[in-house]
């Protein structure tokens, strides 16, 4: 079977079957120190606004890079940055957290411009992100170019006299980080190419940090991991990462510490699955809509299977180890969108909401749920 064919994937399943990590890329060296950053220094103005016991809002969503045209991630920047004008004045979100692949198609430094910075020239908020596997590829004809955007405008490397007039290049800890604040520890992983945190043969390095991580936040605090690569997906091309969700379940084990969501972008679609482990609920969201697919055919549709009945939500999926249990709640195929969540001490609110091709119909709200951080589970307000 040549490396690019798709497996086969049994009916309901939402997890890819094993593959290779033939195209990892090396990651740059790697700074001293715990990789983190705290709300003060990614987005000062809003942490210094922010009433005592919260919430912290902030925007969501993976896939932005309009290689193709900017017009639907502006229009996506656009829907953000009226919530940003319109919200009241302890519920205005604070940052935009950008799940990956920010260009397409190779990383390229000269894409920045027109893909990123453009397109979020009126969004009045910081940005901050993890990379996704686009952004590491790197140029076929420069070696060693893998992350070379990325780490330009968002590692702080970009030389000044290159900095674009809409806004400063970020300067974030590492590939992969932590962003620290009050009531929630958001921790970013870097699914390199292929959705590995780890070259196979090369040690642990990152799903050691994970565990790390997960161990020593307050546990008063919540846990979001981000990941490009979603453990989870019923799409009908990229599917689920084994990998991924193996590394992340081995860092668990090994910290005694569950995330409260993992969140993660590279399906060009939303999807929402509760994965349930006796009576704590999980949402794995993907949200993958950011404005790369700029027309209908592009997004990722629900996978089918001949002879079997189609999905209809809710889903109860179908996964090889019968004892993982995951249920797809809540999912669109058909438009863009990103998610606005809001988090304290007590709860987490996940909204998404649609931003239609269609341009004479409003941006709508499309799916909700309320994570309850005291009991570990989660509503969905109609």
């Amino acid at each position: 079977m040549p490396h690019y064919a798709k497996p086969e994937i049994a009916y309901g399943d939402p997890i890819a079957q094993p593959k290779a990590a033939k195209g990892f890329q090396p990651l740059p060296p790697r700074p001293a120190g715990d990789l983190k950053a705290t709300l003060a220094e990614v987005a000062p103005l809003i942490a210094a606004s922010l009433p005592k016991n919260g919430p912290l809002f902030f925007h969501a969503v993976g896939d932005t890079g309009g290689v193709d045209g900017d017009e639907v991630e502006r229009r996506i920047a656009e829907a953000m940055q009226f919530q940003i004008k319109n919200a009241k004045p302890n519920e205005i979100p604070g940052f935009f957290y950008l799940l990956g692949d920010v260009v397409y198609k190779h990383g390229n430094p000269d894409d920045y411009r027109d893909q990123f910075y453009k397109p979020f020239k009126r969004y009045d908020a910081p940005i901050v992100a993890i990379p996704g596997n686009h952004d590491g590829y790197g140029r076929q004809t420069i070696p060693d170019s893998s992350l070379d955007g990325w780490k330009l405008n968002f590692l702080g490397e970009l030389p000044e006299p290159k900095w674009f007039p809409y806004r400063d290049p970020m300067r974030l800890p590492y590939v992969y980080w932590v962003l620290e604040t009050e009531w929630v520890n958001i921790i970013g992983l870097y699914s390199n190419t292929e959705g590995f945190l780890d070259e196979p043969d090369g040690g642990q390095p990152q799903r050691q940090w994970l565990a790390e991580r997960l161990a020593d936040t307050p546990k008063d605090r919540a846990i979001i991991i981000t990941v490009h690569h979603p453990p989870y997906s019923l799409d009908d091309d990229h599917h689920g990462s084994p990998a991924i969700g193996e590394a992340i379940d081995w860092a668990v084990d090994k910290a005694k510490r569950w995330p409260d969501m993992v969140l993660s972008g590279h399906v060009h679609s939303y999807q929402r699955f509760t994965r349930r482990v006796g009576e704590r609920e999980i949402p794995y969201v993907v949200a993958g809509a950011g404005g790369r697919a700029n027309k209908r055919s592009r997004l990722a549709s629900v996978m089918e299977w001949p002879g079997q009945p189609l999905i209809k939500l809710p889903f109860k999926t179908k996964p090889r180890d019968p004892a993982l249990d995951v249920e797809l709640v809540a999912a669109d195929w058909t438009d863009p969108g990103f998610l606005l969540l809001s988090v304290d001490n007590a709860e987490l609110r996940c909204t998404y909401y649609r931003v239609p091709f269609d341009e004479s119909q409003p941006t709508d709200w499309q799916d909700s749920f309320r994570l309850d951080l005291k009991s570990n589970t989660i509503t969905n307000p109609r």
